[in-house]
């Protein structure tokens, strides 16, 4: 019988609408699937100490399942509707059971469950993987979906983590708290608890960072400052104790920092440490200062260092690029060194007053005043120590020098200090001792803070030459040292002349013997011949010689003239020079005028003071006259008299008859006679002079560069090209008037205070 065409169309639809034997649906899966994963988080919700299992076939068998299921063709496909669902049974899981059981605890108890939960629900999410792993590699990767174990830790984070991180944060600020106050502290706790907040965060990965800062550190930073706050009121009424307790929370933090830095990346870092620091310095930074003074005044160094380190390691904290706010303790940084300058200058001053008050007690001042100069090096090697020691810092140092600066240049007695350090200097290198290089260290560290450097030029220059003239120097190279460090500081323009000093007195010198008469009279000489620029300026003295003086100046012009320059004209100093007199087996050193004087009395008769003079000198003249009394001051009047004066008295007048003192006598055979100052060693008019001269060069040269310059900034640039002395202001102003009246310059026209170049 033939069948109609809607017959044959319902036949098919029926054949359509059933399933194949061998295809699984969704729900019959997904039944068996489910049986398997409750088993699963039974096991996990007893952190698998339970006696619940399942078998490798089982697991075989949910993961043949899955595999059959996602390969399926569509529309039996069930890759979507399994991946959903293991998503919604994960949550389900995480709400039904993990959330009630954290939110029933508090405290500690709740932080150590929720680590508990977090490692068997890693455990969990492992196996979850292994169950759907076929949808991990083909569902998840063609849909750009999350992996099974990215959904699972966002479930964590979403249902369980936001929902109670407030109260595990809190408790972890409290456990922080406990350890501050001396508690036993678990590390490794700790460690765990700031890697599972650091793998929350990675749930965010473009904000791990900034999640982390919220969730755990700014609220750590929070409760801190609100401990901090609470504890420092304890500890503040004494700032020894508070700086100790400051110091002990530091370590405290830098202890927790340690575990939170692995995963608390460079970004927000150091504001963990900087904020204990802001929290606990700065609403104490003045009380702080006001207790570095009186620090500074006790040197309480130990004290001190403690309070600098703390304040450094926030400033290295702000120095760093995470922060772009300006130091809250960079006021320690401003004030400090000037407490510290102040206390150094009041030190400096009272050894000022010191000597001012020595010099009054004994009616005169002396460059000899070596205590004075010894005191200020002791001064500056203590506080210089001190702060290398204990805060090795520019600022610091840079406080030392305008302290030394300011007190070191204060003039109260006849002497300047930078005549008084020359002495002090001289005085080294007349003694050939072992120290000397640290002794010479020491000297050229103070006399860097001299304003006067040409002054002491100027009378170091004097005493060199003595040295060199009377046979005082006792090493050499101790002298070459010391030109160089000075020579380091200042330039080889302000060592030049005692660089030449030294290189004359060993280029030419001439020994031999001359004798006369028929006693077979003989004078042995060593003569040396000097650069005139190289060399102080020295008394012109035109002297009455003896034959034997005359014989050696003939015999050393012509070696010279013949084996250098003829056409070099040599004059004799006779204020310069040493001799040596035999007079009753005692060989007296004198200098070349003392010895011109001694030499007349070989007639044994006596002297009147006017025929001696015409003897020695060549001219009575005021000067010659007043040379010649400080010779016969020195043979008649101090310590070895070896002349005789009537009438005795301890001044020299032209009436004063002198004879040989027959009666001398002394246990030494070489006697040292004083020797007379020919000059004034206080500061020369030649170094005023030299100064007006060095502040013309230094206005014209500058002018010349520039042409046109401002009053003000005239004045600012020769004050800081000028190095070896500080000119007043008034100075200047006077050498620019005069440069005016030169025609060096003039004042522009309509701008009277702006000068212009016209040489």
């Amino acid at each position: 019988m033939k069948r109609s065409n809607n017959t044959i169309l319902n036949e098919r639809l029926t054949k359509m609408a059933c399933i194949p034997k061998n295809i699984i649906t969704f729900e019959k899966g997904w039944e068996s699937i489910q049986k398997v994963l409750d088993v699963m988080s039974q096991i996990a919700l007893g952190n698998f100490k339970t006696h619940l299992s399942f078998s490798y076939q089982e697991y075989m068998q949910i993961y043949n399942t899955v595999h059959n299921m996602c390969s399926q063709r569509s529309p039996y496909n069930a890759a979507s509707k399994i991946y959903e669902a293991q998503c919604r049974y994960t949550v389900a899981y995480l709400i039904e059971n993990i959330l009630p059981m954290l939110q029933k605890q508090s405290g500690v108890v709740q932080l150590r469950k929720l680590m508990e939960s977090w490692r068997s629900y890693k455990v969990f999410v492992k196996w979850l993987r292994k169950f759907f792993l076929y949808i991990d590699r083909y569902h998840v990767v063609q849909e750009n979906k999350h992996s099974i174990k990215q959904s699972a830790i966002r479930a964590f984070r979403e249902h369980v983590f936001d929902n109670v991180y407030e109260n595990t944060t809190e408790s972890i600020c409290n456990m922080l708290n406990e350890y501050r106050l001396g508690k036993s502290f678990d590390e490794d706790f700790l460690k765990q608890i700031v890697a599972f907040y650091a793998e929350m965060s990675e749930v965010y990965m473009n904000g791990r960072i900034d999640t982390m800062f919220r969730t755990l550190i700014r609220p750590i930073q929070s409760k801190s400052k609100e401990f901090y706050s609470h504890q420092s009121k304890k500890y503040v009424h004494n700032i020894q104790t508070y700086l100790v307790w400051v110091e002990k929370m530091i370590q405290c933090d830098t202890n927790c920092y340690k575990y939170i830095d692995p995963y608390y990346v460079c970004k927000h870092g150091p504001k963990y440490i900087a904020s204990s620091y802001v929290s606990m310095l700065c609403p104490y930074t003045r009380p702080i200062l006001d207790t570095v003074q009186n620090f500074f005044a006790t040197s309480a160094w130990s004290s001190i260092s403690r309070i600098y380190n703390l304040f450094r390691a926030l400033e290295k904290l702000y120095t760093s690029k995470n922060f772009t706010i300006i130091n809250p303790g960079s006021d320690f940084f401003t004030e400090a060194p000037t407490i510290m300058q102040k206390e150094i200058e009041k030190s400096g001053t009272f050894l000022i007053e010191a000597r001012e008050k020595q010099v009054k007690e004994k009616g005169k001042d002396s460059l000899k005043h070596y205590h004075f100069i010894q005191q200020v090096l002791l001064l500056h090697e203590k506080v210089l120590g001190k702060v290398k020691e204990h805060c090795n810092d520019s600022r610091f140092e840079k406080g030392i020098k305008f302290a030394f600066t300011e007190f070191f240049n204060k003039d109260v007695c006849e002497f300047s200090n930078a005549q008084l350090l020359a002495s002090y200097c001289d005085s080294l290198l007349k003694v050939d001792e072992q120290t000397f290089e640290n002794d010479a260290t020491a000297a050229t560290c103070i006399f860097q803070y001299l304003n006067d450097k040409d002054v002491f030029a100027n009378t170091y220059e004097n005493m060199l030459s003595k040295r060199l003239y009377n046979r005082k120097i006792k090493n050499i190279d101790n002298e070459k040292l010391l030109i160089s460090k000075l020579k380091i500081q200042c330039g080889s323009l302000y060592t030049q002349k005692m660089e030449g000093m030294i290189v004359d007195w060993f280029n030419y010198k001439k020994c031999g013997v001359v004798a006369q008469g028929p006693f077979h009279q003989h004078l042995t000489y060593e003569a040396h011949v000097l650069t005139n620029g190289n060399w102080p300026s020295d008394v012109k003295i035109v002297a009455r010689i003896p034959a034997l003086f005359a014989m050696v100046q003939d015999e050393v012009s012509r070696g010279y003239h013949k084996e250098r320059s003829k056409a070099t004209k040599l004059r004799w100093a006779y204020g310069l020079g040493t001799c040596e007199v035999s007079m009753n087996k005692v060989t007296l050193i004198t200098t070349t005028l003392q010895a011109l004087v001694l030499q007349l009395f070989d007639e044994d008769r006596p002297y009147p003071f006017v025929e001696i003079l015409d003897s020695v000198m060549s001219t009575r003249a005021t000067d010659m006259g007043l040379i010649l009394k400080k010779i016969m001051h020195s043979l008649s009047c101090l310590k070895y008299k070896v002349l005789l004066k009537e009438p005795m008295s301890r001044s020299i007048k032209e009436t004063d008859v002198f004879r040989v003192n027959y009666k001398f006598k002394s246990k030494k055979n070489r006697l040292q006679l004083p020797i007379p100052s020919l000059q004034d060693t206080r500061k020369k008019k030649e170094v005023i002079k030299d100064r007006r001269h060095t502040i013309d060069a230094a206005i014209v040269r500058i002018m010349k560069s520039r042409q046109e310059l401002g009053h003000n900034a005239l004045i600012a640039e020769v004050v800081k090209q000028l190095q070896f002395f500080k000119p007043g202001m008034k100075q200047i102003k006077q050498c620019i008037e005069k440069l005016i009246d030169r025609d060096f310059l003039e004042r522009k026209d309509g701008a009277r205070n702006v000068y212009t170049y016209l040489a």
